[in-house]
């Protein structure tokens, strides 16, 4: 089972979408970890049995230290940026690499 960490911004349509398809039977993934970089109201969609919702501030100076510690933490294999409106640097994506997918709309 591919457990998924899901990194957004906003009301979480994307989020919603991918949870609906972990839910089908012929998908064996399950989102285990969902960050948002500000109070979003994506968060309170994040419901269910092993699904952890974490707010950790943009502003937080080791934001992406603390993102990756999460991301570790749960065993996550995938990174889904769903609607996640900040950019990364290039070291965080590198330590993802083959592991990251962005599906913002706009990129």
């Amino acid at each position: 089972m591919l457990k998924l960490a899901v990194l957004i911004s906003g009301r979480g349509s994307n989020l919603q979408a991918i949870m609906e398809a972990c839910n089908r039977p012929d998908v064996a993934a399950q989102v285990r970890l969902v960050i948002a970089d500000r109070p979003a109201a994506g968060l309170k969609l994040a419901k269910g049995p092993g699904i952890a919702r974490v707010e950790v501030s943009g502003h937080n100076p080791n934001f992406e230290g603390s993102i990756s510690y999460l991301i570790n933490d749960y065993g996550c294999g995938l990174i889904c940026l769903a609607g996640f409106m900040r950019i990364l640097s290039a070291d965080f994506c590198q330590q993802y690499d083959k592991r990251i997918i962005n599906i913002h709309p706009s990129l």
